[in-house]
């Protein structure tokens, strides 16, 4: 049924349960998953960066910082997918987090895209996050949202 799984992480609890919920589907499906993170920079950063004239050697080590951090998280939850004998592997991206999700099961020919829900603010957010709001009205493969 589904054979390439795209896991969406952030690390918020609704997350872990998705990760969760993935190992059991892929475990049972013999199905490979690629654990996805994506994070964009708030702008506020990068106007705090020019407005304070942090040097640009000192912002790509602050960034070479957050994607080193970003791929132990990621490191950390494909060891989970190891331990089971399930073929994982990772993938980050410094983009918002809903178009990039979108894309980039669409690129890898995902048939399947597992994410955590979130309760924000608004009354649409009440229900399901504005990543996975996203991705549930633009995403052409189906959407587990655990």
């Amino acid at each position: 049924m589904y054979k390439k799984i795209l896991l969406a992480v952030d690390q918020s609890d609704h997350s872990k349960k998705a990760v969760n919920h993935t190992k059991d589907l892929a475990e049972k499906l013999g199905a490979d998953v690629v654990i996805f993170h994506s994070y964009e920079l708030p702008s506020a950063l990068t106007d705090y960066a020019i407005m304070y004239h942090i040097p640009e050697d000192k912002q790509k080590q602050m960034q070479e910082n957050l994607n080193n951090k970003h791929s132990k998280f990621l490191q950390s939850i494909k060891d989970e997918f190891n331990e089971l004998e399930v073929n994982a592997s990772t993938m980050y991206k410094n983009e918002r987090p809903g178009p990039a999700i979108v894309e980039t099961a669409k690129n890898l020919q995902c048939d399947l895209i597992v994410m955590g829900s979130r309760g924000l603010s608004g009354v649409q957010s009440m229900f399901v996050g504005s990543v996975s709001n996203y991705v549930l009205h633009n995403a052409e493969i189906p959407l587990l949202i655990v």
